[in-house]
């Protein structure tokens, strides 16, 4: 569930999703609704309780909330002080339901489904985007002093793990929005990243180097809306440069 609610399968990431099991165990549970899935029931179960279910989904369709770790309806109990970090607040998103279309048969609803899917889709895509940006510089600041602290663990390797993989999301996300142009900066860290984790004994010193700029020029980029361009341009060709003089 989890990949389609992060755009990774398919082709609709609000599809609506009741996941059973015959042993339940709270673990389970937790990791079920993690993924984003709508609801959970746990076998055996009748028709009619499906049926409540489903009709429960088609009469209160949730709205979706995106954090750096979680795409899915929005299940919080204390709405109002969810701020987590300063301009960060989670900011919940109407998403098309989808059963209530495909309930009333409405053909005038069907025909607009696909263009709410697409706004909704965008929305969440630009919440996940900055919040993939300010992670990107939280990994760093776990990574650069833990070279500098000679401690090198499994923290560490976990850490650079996480940044390739949010670089590399960002980079998959970045296709056709107004952050276009942060594309080669991704690029680069996520080669940089790679380097460090390749050798994470004893990266060489320029990679390490480039992690800061290149955390600080996606996270201005995201920032800064009418210079982003071209700050991300100058800084990704200066690295391009000294990559080049190396």
């Amino acid at each position: 569930m989890t990949e389609v609610r992060h755009q990774a399968l398919g082709t609709d990431p609000f599809l609506p999703a009741i996941l059973m099991s015959r042993h339940p165990t709270p673990d389970l549970i937790r990791r079920v609704m993690f993924s984003g899935a709508d609801d959970f029931v746990a076998k055996p179960v009748t028709a009619a309780q499906v049926m409540e279910r489903i009709t429960n989904l088609i009469k209160a369709c949730k709205h979706f909330i995106v954090t750096s770790d979680y795409i899915g309806p929005d299940r919080r109990k204390d709405k109002e002080g969810a701020e987590q970090r300063p301009g960060m607040r989670i900011i919940p998103i109407e998403v098309p339901n989808i059963l209530k279309i495909k309930a009333t048969g409405s053909i005038e609803a069907a025909q607009l489904m696909d263009m709410a899917i697409e706004k909704a889709t965008a929305a969440i895509n630009l919440q996940k985007l900055e919040r993939h940006a300010i992670q990107i510089g939280v990994l760093v600041q776990l990574i650069l002093p833990s070279y500098q602290k000679g401690e090198i663990n499994d923290d560490l390797v976990r850490h650079l793990e996480r940044l390739r993989s949010v670089a590399e999301d960002t980079g998959r996300r970045l296709v056709g929005t107004k952050y276009g142009h942060v594309s080669e900066l991704c690029q680069s860290l996520i080669k940089v990243a790679g380097n460090i984790a390749a050798n994470v004994q004893s990266p060489t010193a320029k990679d390490l180097r480039l992690l800061q700029p290149l955390a600080q020029a996606i996270q201005g980029a995201f920032a800064v809306e009418g210079d982003a361009a071209e700050i991300a341009r100058k800084i990704s060709q200066s690295i391009q440069e000294g990559k080049a003089k190396h």
